[in-house]
């Protein structure tokens, strides 16, 4: 549970109990967070909307110091983050995605993705370990998420199969198949991208990408 003691829940909490689904919460929680109203309830929202998504995953915030604290019931791991931060990976496109996407709570503790959704090198070997034994529609939920953490820009779609890119989600810029998107991410060029010393852009991962769907 959050710090926030009970007598401090804001005056509009019902509403996390009346929305049909986390991403009807997550889109009230946005505009609480984009208001001018306390720190405290722009973290309550934001808390409840991570602990529907993610049951294992537990937050608090310590107001005074601006940070927050980061729980994992299951592995135990305990991490921090100020609560700019936290604002910032909340309302980051990669969330967006991934929200909009309303996986029920099985898949996305499946994915592991909540929490480190920001950390692609933490994304990319979760896809190296977990993707074989994954439907393809949450392996590709998983890939989605890293790529689109890589390259904020970028959106993707998977429709029977294919796999569509787009460019700030307007302008088409390549299909392929699934399975080439696949192999692409376990090949080394993309290794390479995400362990190499080297930075890369946008133009590098889609580079990387349009060879294996060309091949």
């Amino acid at each position: 549970m959050s710090k926030c003691e009970i007598n401090n829940v804001p005056v509009d909490a019902n509403i996390a109990l009346e929305v049909n689904n986390y991403r009807e919460l997550y889109y009230y929680a946005c505009t609480v967070v984009e208001s001018d109203r306390p720190n405290a309830d722009k973290f309550w929202f934001m808390e409840r909307v991570i602990s529907w998504m993610n049951p294992h995953m537990k937050l608090s915030f310590n107001e005074e110091l601006g940070k927050v604290e980061i729980i994992h019931n299951v592995s135990e791991d305990v991490g921090e983050q100020t609560f700019n931060e936290l604002v910032g990976d909340f309302m980051s496109e990669p969330m967006k995605s991934l929200v909009d996407k309303n996986h029920s709570p099985e898949q996305l503790s499946i994915m592991a993705a909540i929490g480190e959704m920001m950390n692609y090198r933490s994304l990319y070997w979760a896809v190296k370990e977990k993707s074989a034994s994954m439907c393809d529609d949450d392996a590709f939920a998983l890939i989605e998420l890293l790529i689109c953490s890589m390259c904020q820009s970028v959106t993707m779609i998977l429709d029977e199969g294919t796999v569509e890119i787009f460019l700030n989600s307007k302008l088409k810029l390549m299909a392929g198949d699934f399975s080439d998107l696949m192999e692409c991410v376990l090949g080394p060029e993309f290794y390479e991208l995400v362990e190499g010393e080297k930075d890369f852009d946008t133009d590098d991962v889609l580079g990387v990408i349009e060879l294996y769907f060309e091949s």
